[in-house]
């Protein structure tokens, strides 16, 4: 709702009006998720993967994240670190919801953990890019 506010310049209190009578109409589907509230144009027009991946757009570590692993499948935290200029622990604190939400999936390499964007994330990415 912030974001959509500073785009439009609008007040917040009266972006919320609108977009509640938005909901109500069936034109907007409002769903909270682990980083708040999203809204999504129309009902039914989207699926629960792009729903997941457009919410990650305004998530600046995250969605770099996500196009480091897909540059680069089996990147180890530490590479993904280095790359992204930010800590280890917070590479891991934003690869635990990628994980959850089935973005990402990790195995173990001895001591490193290895990640890979799950099959269905990868196709969806490389259609929406061609």
């Amino acid at each position: 709702m912030r974001n959509l506010s500073q785009m439009l310049g609008m007040n917040i209190g009266t972006l919320r009006y609108h977009v509640g009578i938005l909901c109500r109409m069936g034109r907007v589907t409002a769903e909270q998720n682990s980083g708040g509230m999203r809204y999504y144009v129309g009902v039914g027009t989207c699926s629960d993967l792009e729903k997941i991946l457009a919410g990650y757009l305004n998530e600046h570590p995250k969605i770099r994240i996500i196009n480091l692993v897909l540059q680069h499948p089996g990147i180890a935290r530490k590479d993904i670190a280095s790359r992204l200029i930010i800590s280890g622990p917070n590479v891991t604190w934003h690869m635990r919801s990628l994980i959850r939400e089935g973005i990402v999936k990790s195995e173990r390499d001895g001591r490193n953990v290895r990640y890979y964007l799950c099959p269905d994330v990868k196709e969806h990415i490389m259609a929406q890019k061609s």
